[in-house]
């Protein structure tokens, strides 16, 4: 069953905000709907717009709500190093587990670098 519904969207996604998978291409890409079920879990956000996905503004938005949301932004996005700064200021180190990419690593290889250091 598609959901088209804005009003019953939004009220669905603050009980599963997976729920987002069954609703219309047009809800997966309304920016009200999505944030919505971002707040309950960033993992909701593989299922909006590739669009949404894919518009800087919105998973600005999305990370101040919770940095994990990076993870299921579009590829590009995930690659640019001030979404990923405020990802992982908003989520301290776990964000590290979350995303693989050369600032993620980059970071992780300084931590890594910084400890044996201090072994010594």
């Amino acid at each position: 069953m598609t959901i088209i519904n804005k009003k019953l969207a939004l009220e669905l996604v603050k009980l599963d905000p997976n729920s987002l998978y069954d609703f219309s291409d047009e809800l997966k890409n309304d920016k009200d709907v999505v944030l919505q079920a971002i707040k309950i879990s960033s993992w909701s956000l593989q299922f909006a717009s590739k669009e949404l996905r894919n518009d800087r503004e919105f998973i600005l938005k999305a990370i101040k709500i919770h940095g994990g949301a990076l993870e299921y932004a579009s590829e590009e996005l995930q690659n640019d190093r001030e979404l990923n700064l405020l990802a992982l200021k908003r989520e301290g180190m776990d964000y590290l587990h979350w995303i693989d990419n050369d600032f993620t690593r980059e970071i992780r290889n300084k931590i890594n670098n910084e400890f044996i250091k201090n072994l010594k």
